[in-house]
């Protein structure tokens, strides 16, 4: 699944074109499907988490990734505390944001993408700390 990265404040999606509304439903339908027959499908889990995160739907796309980080393997774990940080920002939860980037980046230091991310949340953040000064 796509990965989404935030420049400048701007939500983008990787590997672009955006995903349509229907390619997000039948990803989400067919996970729904695997989940029913088989609840600890973490591939199953992450890919409706992504399809709900792209429908907009973020606390329940929240659950799904947080329900991944617990219990997969490194890959899927470290894509799903990326995607995460991004359904926590979305929800304008920043420091939420923050901490699942961090902790993706305990398992992926040199993803570059997610040190920007963290990088630029970190700045807002520290911002709004300022502007309460």
């Amino acid at each position: 699944m796509k990965r989404v990265y935030i420049l400048g404040g701007l939500l983008l999606l990787a590997c672009s074109p955006l995903v349509s509304a229907d390619d997000a439903q039948t990803v989400l339908d067919r996970a729904t499907r695997v989940l029913a027959s088989d609840p600890d499908n973490q591939k199953a889990r992450y890919n409706r988490g992504w399809a709900l995160s792209m429908m907009g739907k973020h606390a329940e796309a929240e659950r799904d990734f947080r329900a991944v980080i617990s219990g997969a393997e490194a890959g899927i774990k470290t894509d799903s505390l990326f995607n995460l940080g991004y359904v926590m920002f979305m929800q304008k939860n920043l420091q939420g944001a923050l901490e699942a980037w961090k902790a993706g980046l305990r398992h992926a230091p040199h993803d570059r993408d997610m040190q920007y991310n963290y990088t630029v949340v970190r700045r807002m953040l520290q911002q709004q700390e300022e502007e309460k000064k």
